[in-house]
C-alpha cells in the first residue's frame, strides 16, 4: 500500500504530469512537406530512362509560400523552374530540404548543386531532374 499512497499525493501527481508535458515538449516536430513539380511516375513495368546531361551548376532556393515553392538560381542570378523526379517534395524546417520518394533528404536550399543531370523543360523551359547525388531516380 505505501506506493499507492505515494500516488495518491497531490505532490506526485504534480511530478508526473511536469514530466508528462516535459516529454511533449521535447519530442521533435516534422515540418510537413510542399508540393513541388513533379515529372509524372512511369506505367507499371515500364522503365524511365534519364538522358542524364549534367546542369551546370546551381543554387537551390525556395519560400513555402510561393508556387512553385522552389527554384534554381544559375550562376548569373537568373531563377528556373525545376521539375522533380515522381514523388519528391519539399519540407521547410525551417531550411529548405529536398525529400526523395522515401522521406531522405537529397538536396538542402542554399547549396551549390553541382551534380543534377537530366535535361530542358518542356519548351526548352526550366530543368527536368532524373538524377542527382549520383543518383537517378
Amino acid at each position: 500500500m505505501p506506493y499507492f499512497r505515494l500516488l495518491a499525493s497531490p505532490l506526485a501527481w504534480l511530478g508526473a504530469i511536469f514530466v508528462g508535458v516535459l516529454a511533449i515538449s521535447c519530442t521533435p516536430s516534422i515540418a510537413p512537406t510542399v508540393s513541388i513539380p513533379t515529372q509524372p511516375s512511369p506505367p507499371p513495368g515500364q522503365v524511365e530512362l534519364c538522358a542524364n546531361a549534367l546542369r551546370t551548376p546551381f543554387t537551390l532556393a525556395g519560400d513555402s509560400s510561393k508556387n512553385p515553392a522552389v527554384w534554381g538560381i544559375d550562376s548569373s542570378g537568373d531563377a528556373f523552374a525545376i521539375t522533380w523526379p515522381a514523388g519528391f517534395r519539399a519540407r521547410f524546417s525551417p531550411s529548405l530540404e529536398i525529400l526523395d520518394p522515401s522521406g531522405n533528404v537529397v538536396e538542402r536550399g542554399g547549396v551549390v548543386i553541382s551534380d543534377a543531370g537530366g535535361g530542358s523543360g518542356p519548351g526548352g523551359e526550366g530543368f527536368d531532374i532524373c538524377s542527382i547525388g549520383g543518383k537517378t531516380y
